[in-house]
């Protein structure tokens, strides 16, 4: 490893590329938190950070699923018991982002906090931590095109005060990162960490393109033959549901891509294209990894970035809403606390935290073997 990073603590073992991408997932999030956009139009550059809508979250949950392949063995899912004391660690792991998320809620931050869907998404994924890569991109394309509609009818028979209880039907069917669909994106992640980077990453990029496009192209046409099939709320009235999450009464509905609206297309295309995120980074040439050091850094403390960020905004004036300076400033101060952290530190306070309780409360007779070395990140 070189540069600003190998001077720290950093584990020689992480692939460098997974957490640019993280890194990059965060900043996307800290975007679309701050900045003020309208719809996307290519034509209008002023419209390009909507860019970050919906699909900087989406990268984060398919890198959430790579973690979960890292942590568990990467290339050699666990099996028998070691494969129980996974699941033990993976849901203690699941219940402290839930405590961390519900914590950040509490403060009163205007964001939409993900990490309490993460939590569940996590619960969910559990049934498929042995699963190897075909058989998880399988299951995943069967969960993309099923889920969704079965969210549409639940959403279309359920009441609309049951929507907004803030409870696990918020959490799993209407809330703004809807987790019984978000678990394609845990599983396309889980496929591609249980398999090998070096020799999948120009797959992974074209793979990613074309689902992109395809999923993005399909639903463009079928918005301009059966219209934009936009949600009608009706008389719901409540802050904990995100009304662009709720399917309108249409089957129509469910051909659109737009960010946070549940469909396959969106699932296809915005996976996609966090598919093609990852590809791409872990096909730079060294050089450009050593430029994108900062987000490197951001994502080794993606939580702890990503925490502050949300603490941020409970205390942000209302001025500042929509206010580019307050991004960049977002920006700079995660990638200049982040670098000097990783430098003298290594690790963030709250991932040091979630490992040592998880480790605290699943022990095993014996120490858990170390993770097959893996290419060195370089930053």
């Amino acid at each position: 490893m070189t540069g600003v990073l190998a001077a720290g603590k950093i584990d020689r073992n992480r692939i460098g590329a997974v957490d640019t991408a993280r890194g990059l997932a965060v900043v996307g999030m800290i975007a679309a938190h701050t900045l003020a956009y309208g719809e996307l139009t290519w034509s209008d550059p002023a419209h390009w950070t909507n860019i970050a809508s919906g699909r900087s979250s989406i990268l984060f949950a398919v890198l959430g699923g790579v973690s979960l392949a890292l942590m568990t063995g990467r290339a050699h899912p666990p099996t028998g018991s070691d494969l129980v004391t996974v699941r033990l660690r993976v849901m203690v792991r699941a219940a402290l982002l839930f405590l961390i998320g519900g914590i950040l809620q509490a403060t009163g931050t205007t964001a939409a906090v993900i990490l309490e869907y993460y939590a569940v998404m996590f619960v969910l994924a559990l049934p498929f931590l042995a699963w190897r890569p075909r058989r998880l991109l399988i299951t995943a394309a069967v969960w993309a095109v099923i889920t969704p509609v079965l969210v549409w009818c639940l959403v279309s028979v359920l009441p609309t005060s049951t929507l907004g209880t803030g409870g696990i039907v918020t959490l799993a069917i209407s809330g703004s990162y809807p987790a019984l669909i978000w678990v394609a994106f845990i599983l396309i992640g889980l496929a591609i960490g249980r398999s090998d980077f070096t020799a999948i990453r120009t797959r992974l990029l074209g793979w990613g393109v074309a689902a992109a496009v395809l999923g993005y192209g399909i639903a463009w046409a079928c918005t301009k033959v059966f219209g934009s099939g936009a949600p009608d709320l009706g008389d719901l009235d409540t802050k904990d549901v995100d009304p662009d999450a709720i399917p309108g009464p249409g089957f129509v509905s469910l051909l659109t891509a737009q960010p946070h609206s549940g469909t396959f297309f969106e699932i296809l295309a915005s996976g996609g294209l966090a598919v093609a995120v990852l590809g791409l980074l872990l096909s730079c040439p060294p050089v450009l990894m050593r430029i994108l050091t900062p987000l490197t850094a951001i994502g080794y403390l993606p939580l702890t970035v990503y925490a502050a960020h949300v603490i941020s905004l409970a205390f942000v004036d209302e001025r500042a809403d929509g206010n580019p300076a307050f991004f960049l400033w977002s920006v700079a101060i995660a990638a200049v606390g982040s670098l000097l952290w990783t430098r003298f530190l290594g690790r963030g306070p709250l991932e040091r935290l979630v490992t040592w309780v998880t480790r605290a409360a699943v022990r095993t007779r014996h120490p858990a073997p170390e993770p097959t070395p893996r290419p060195q990140p370089v930053a």
